[in-house]
């Protein structure tokens, strides 16, 4: 195997270890966003407790909605990438994955979405975790 072929080997198998764990952390962060979504409204429906704060309720389902949308639109961007590098690389138009990778508008689009999935996720727990702060401490004040 000449040197050439041994560092293709070598970057293959780095992307293919990038993939499984970029699949892991999608993943993650859609367990995340849907779990706070779906417990934060089970909370919601129980009506033996008074919340206040709404504002951060609602910021926090904007954002986490929006960090579902963003995943779901990374995912259709990341496919429509596979099919453009393939049909690229086949016709001759790319000679490597590398190619591919530095002139498609679907590559870069899939990065920033994915930068957007994790923005919004994290803000929306963060925006979630003030809101129960904010009614926890006013259940306290209540009841001491």
């Amino acid at each position: 195997m000449t040197p050439l072929q041994e560092q293709e080997t070598e970057i293959n198998s780095l992307r293919k270890a990038h993939s499984r764990e970029r699949d892991k952390f999608d993943n993650v962060l859609f367990l995340i966003a849907a779990g706070a979504l779906s417990l934060s409204a089970t909370f919601i429906t129980q009506k033996s407790v008074e919340f206040i704060k709404f504002g951060w309720l609602l910021l926090s389902w904007v954002s986490l909605v929006l960090g579902l949308l963003s995943l779901l639109s990374a995912y259709f961007a990341a496919i429509k990438y596979f099919k453009e590098a393939e049909n690229g690389i086949r016709s001759g138009k790319y000679k490597s994955v590398n190619d591919a990778e530095r002139s498609s508008w679907w590559f870069m689009l899939t990065d920033w979405l994915n930068s957007f999935v994790l923005f919004f996720v994290i803000f929306g727990v963060i925006f979630l975790t003030i809101f129960g702060y904010l009614n926890i401490a006013s259940i306290n004040k209540i009841m001491f």
